[in-house]
């Protein structure tokens, strides 16, 4: 079965580590370190997509204006 919906729970380390796996190499920071909004759990703004419970994708959403208020 697939599903997308909003990260709960444990899911944000392992989105996280998708992450990672996907656009770091070994010698970089991790994405949750870089880009903490990505992330937040207390944003409601990221997504996964998840295939037979198991999460394949990730989809993390930031507001423009809290982008700008980060420089």
């Amino acid at each position: 079965m697939k599903e997308i919906r909003l990260l709960q729970g444990n899911e944000w380390e392992k989105a996280i580590r998708l992450s990672d796996m996907t656009f770091r190499e070994i010698e970089q920071g991790s994405m949750g370190s870089a880009f903490p909004q990505v992330f937040s759990p207390s944003l409601h703004q990221s997504y996964g997509m998840f295939v037979e419970k198991e999460l394949v994708a990730f989809m993390g959403l930031v507001r423009w204006l809290e982008l700008c208020q980060m420089n």
